[in-house]
């Protein structure tokens, strides 16, 4: 999506920050810092209580795909554990297509705790207890160095900055 946005084909994006070298070109805006979560329906049987990663990959999962920007925070989450990325059965950011997946299965996604955080606060999903402190990271908004003012684009970031001071 970087390569997009770049291009021109995207006008902006919202997420968490690229790392440092794959920012060639680009500024980005911080908005707020979030963390990894396990999340999983809210009768998983892992839910409600604490739980361990090893408990946690006897589940199918449901992982970022190979070009999210989260998904190297994912993998060094794991390799910190000593465990290799496992191969999920579903690979996607988008909170739709996981909800709808893991409300039909026993599977667990590994995304950003913000992603997630309008379903499991209508309690359609939970997020498991296990500890991801070490993954915490800034959630911004990305944009081309150079771009010129947008009036659309500008209002849709200004109500990002108001949605963020909310969440902070």
């Amino acid at each position: 999506m970087l390569e997009a946005l770049r291009r021109g084909d995207l006008d902006l994006l919202v997420g968490r920050t690229p790392a440092a070298a794959e920012l060639r070109g680009l500024i980005v805006e911080h908005l707020y810092f979030d963390r990894l979560a396990f999340v999983a329906r809210s009768d998983h049987p892992l839910a409600g209580r604490e739980t361990t990663l090893d408990a946690i990959l006897t589940y199918p999962l449901v992982s970022p795909p190979a070009n999210a920007v989260i998904r190297p925070m994912v993998e060094d989450f794991m390799a910190a554990r000593g465990v290799a990325f496992p191969r999920a059965a579903l690979e996607t950011t988008a909170e739709p297509i996981a909800a709808a997946y893991l409300a039909r299965s026993d599977a667990v996604w590994l995304i950003s705790r913000g992603v997630a955080a309008a379903a499991v606060e209508a309690g359609r999903l939970s997020y498991l207890r296990i500890e991801t402190q070490d993954t915490i990271g800034s959630i911004g908004v990305t944009l081309l160095a150079d771009a010129r003012p947008h009036p659309a684009r500008d209002l849709y970031v200004a109500a990002l900055r108001q949605a963020a001071a909310d969440v902070v």
